[in-house]
């Protein structure tokens, strides 16, 4: 776990004595780990636990951000500092152990999807594409940040955010209807809910996610299947 909280400060450290010559601004791509797991919506000013489980993977983003800021500060180092929400997409490591690949991964080799007790938790997923403009429009514009970015909107049925049940029931919905649905333990420090107010982005950077979830899933299910060798059933 120490290793977890030390390596983001530890490579901006040994990073920044190379921007003085070759780079003219860079941009860390943080995390909402820095903002509390609590039930209410994310904005850049949340707070979270210094003492849970997963507080070495909080400490050490906030660590970074804070070293970001000395350097810009004490030796006029251009910066950016984005904070990231949940990502999905195309190309990601289909065993990585987050939910979108696992479900996804679970219903095309006929798996049951394993949603983590009580399934009532709730996240936000922005796709790839979205958020790489996202960090493309900060890294080009004026603002420092810190700026979140991810997607606030269910674009399930309704706006607003979905339950890990739901989206269980979403991909075996478009992927693989036979599938069973599992509940197994949760992680300890697991956040309820993870909704970003992305008010900043939108105003400051003119910028807000396009794609749905709906029609983000079989993109990446596609990349799937090809690298699994599961062909699309007829």
């Amino acid at each position: 776990m120490e290793e977890t909280m030390y390596l983001p400060p530890l490579y901006l450290h040994e990073m920044f004595p190379f921007t003085y010559i070759y780079i003219d601004k860079c941009v860390c791509v943080s995390a909402t780990g820095i903002c509390t797991g609590a039930l209410y919506t994310l904005t850049e000013d949340s707070l979270t636990s210094l003492t849970g489980v997963r507080s070495c993977y909080d400490e050490g983003k906030r660590v970074a951000e804070t070293l970001m800021f000395d350097y810009h500060r004490q030796h006029g180092i251009e910066i950016r500092i984005a904070r990231i929400f949940n990502t999905y997409g195309p190309r990601m490591n289909i065993d990585d152990g987050r939910v979108v690949s696992n479900f996804i991964a679970q219903a095309l080799r006929g798996e049951p999807l394993t949603v983590q007790a009580p399934g009532t938790q709730t996240r936000s997923f922005c796709y790839v594409s979205d958020m790489v403009d996202g960090l493309i429009r900060l890294m080009e514009g004026e603002n420092t940040g810190p700026i979140n970015i991810g997607n606030p909107d269910n674009f399930l049925y309704t706006s607003g955010e979905f339950t890990m049940l739901e989206l269980a029931e979403t991909v075996k919905e478009l992927i693989n209807p036979e599938v069973v649905i599992k509940m197994v333990d949760n992680t300890p420090d697991d956040p309820r809910q993870r909704k970003p107010d992305i008010s900043k982005a939108k105003e400051l950077l003119g910028w807000e996610p396009k794609i749905k979830l709906r029609d983000g899933l079989p993109l990446m299910e596609e990349d799937f299947r090809l690298r699994l060798g599961v062909p699309k059933k007829k």
